[in-house]
């Protein structure tokens, strides 16, 4: 029986092509009968799942998902190791140079407009990996699938950056630091990092850096030698954590639910406007006559033995 809106429209879909072979009788016959069935043990007529349960071979006839799954596999895969390379990327410096955090929120206001992106395209039904998907099925896609959205390969993405970010932390020991090429004074941007840390400076203020963490891992492009207080700059890991985590991984995580809503909604509201569920609703509430017996005689019908003729009648008395 199926377990999902999107799987039970992929099946009812598929019987419903299957049963395009069948005449008009036999399908008012077959579907008359089950709906009598459940009417004189007192119950409703079937529902679609029922239905599907009790006309179709047991098997789910669902490639075009299959398909779609695969492909998200490798799409999630993918993204996946996307975010360790990036993350080592961003993270890997030689010498005494620091790890611009400004690069990093830049990366993160990056991922969080992606984020953005990918669910406005599948409320807008946009698709331009479409072409993947339908060669699963190019005769007869599947319209329910329109609105799926690769939303698992950014997850995968956030969280392989995020562990590699906490690895890193873990194993090396980080300097962080600001620079900009814009004249930013440390006041300002030490306002925007309080502004950004808004979700946890209540109930996580170790994670906030303050004032003088700003002022004194300021660095500049032709700075040289040893920071003076290296110890201080590691300061931001608790800041950057959190970051991600609100601002990357918390939306991809939303976002994936709402387009999970967003597919089941649409699979409904497909399945209620499928025009072999009016067609099924009708054959269960309208009676079927039976004009005849359809079972094989049990003897074979004779041709009578000829006759003579009868006589012409007599021509007096007529």
């Amino acid at each position: 029986m199926s377990s999902s809106p999107l799987r039970l429209l992929l099946d009812f879909d598929a019987q419903y092509r299957r049963d395009r072979d069948q005449t008009p009788a036999f399908l008012h016959r077959r579907d008359r009968r089950l709906a009598l069935v459940r009417e004189q043990a007192g119950a409703t007529p079937p529902s679609l799942a029922e239905w599907l349960h009790a006309v179709g071979d047991g098997r789910h006839h669902t490639a075009p998902l299959r398909h779609w799954r695969r492909l998200n596999g490798g799409l999630v895969l993918a993204g996946g190791v996307l975010g360790v390379l990036t993350m080592l990327g961003l993270l890997y410096v030689n010498g005494p140079a620091r790890i611009n955090v400004t690069l990093f929120l830049a990366l993160v206001l990056v991922q969080l407009l992606l984020a953005l992106l990918t669910a406005g395209q599948a409320l807008a039904g946009w698709r331009p990996w479409g072409a993947l998907l339908d060669r699963s099925d190019p005769e007869q896609p599947a319209p329910a699938l329109r609105p799926l959205q690769p939303q698992l390969a950014g997850r995968a993405f956030a969280i392989t950056a995020l562990l590699t970010l906490l690895a890193q932390i873990l194993v090396r020991d980080l300097a962080f630091g600001w620079s900009t090429t814009l004249q930013t004074s440390a006041p300002a941007y030490h306002g925007l990092v309080e502004a950004l840390a808004w979700p946890w400076r209540d109930w996580l203020p170790a994670a906030v850096p303050d004032l003088n963490l700003v002022a004194q891992s300021r660095y500049f492009r032709l700075e040289n030698g040893q920071p003076a207080d290296p110890a201080l700059l590691g300061g931001w890991w608790p800041f950057l954590v959190m970051t991600w985590l609100c601002y990357v991984e918390l939306p991809r995580l939303v976002l994936l639910m709402l387009a999970q809503a967003h597919l089941r909604h649409r699979a409904r509201r497909l399945l209620r406007d499928h025009p072999g569920v009016a067609a099924l609703r009708e054959r269960f509430t309208t009676p079927w006559v039976d004009s005849g017996d359809e079972a094989p005689a049990a003897v074979p019908l004779t041709t009578p033995a000829p006759s003579p003729a009868p006589q012409p009648p007599a021509e007096s008395g007529t």
